[in-house]
């Protein structure tokens, strides 16, 4: 893990392993089955990062498209904890998205994801340089790299 303006990096330098399982010990208890939203447009993506999520005892929902997203943050504004979102869905902006869904759900936390580097995305203005309201994980990343990320915005007991 890396700190850039105090906001925690993970970085995995290899694609997860097609054999790669979660043990019973990797399995969190969870209190309150926190509510996790993924923003991606990737199906591949999405449905890894929601099996991801529920092994280790969050509820998941998934959005492909930012119009889902208000949709879900109408629905459950008050359960969703963490917000896993794409830097890139298509031609939209994910970073702005955010935004607009962190106003929906108070206290809400953001793992951005992008398969750029972290200093590119700054480079080119897809990402501020001191995210406030989340962190970065960039793609590809790991079952743990997932669980390292909730971890460090939303608590697990």
């Amino acid at each position: 893990m890396h700190s850039i303006s105090g906001i925690t990096d993970v970085f995995a330098n290899t694609p997860p392993p097609a054999t790669e399982c979660m043990t019973g010990n990797e399995v969190y208890e969870m209190v309150s089955n926190p509510t996790v939203l993924i923003l991606e447009d990737n199906d591949i993506v999405t449905d890894f990062l929601q099996s991801v999520c529920q092994a280790y005892g969050f509820r998941a929902l998934a959005a492909r498209t930012p119009t889902r997203a208000v949709e879900h943050c109408q629905r459950e504004r008050n359960s969703i904890r963490v917000l896993i979102a794409d830097v890139r869905i298509g031609s939209f902006d994910g970073f702005a998205t955010a935004q607009t869904l962190i106003k929906m759900c108070p206290g809400m936390k953001v793992v951005f994801t992008s398969g750029y580097p972290y200093d590119h995305l700054v480079s080119t203005g897809r990402l501020p340089a001191n995210l406030k309201t989340g962190m970065f994980l960039q793609k590809p990343f790991l079952p743990s790299d997932i669980l390292s990320a909730l971890k460090s915005v939303q608590p697990i007991s």
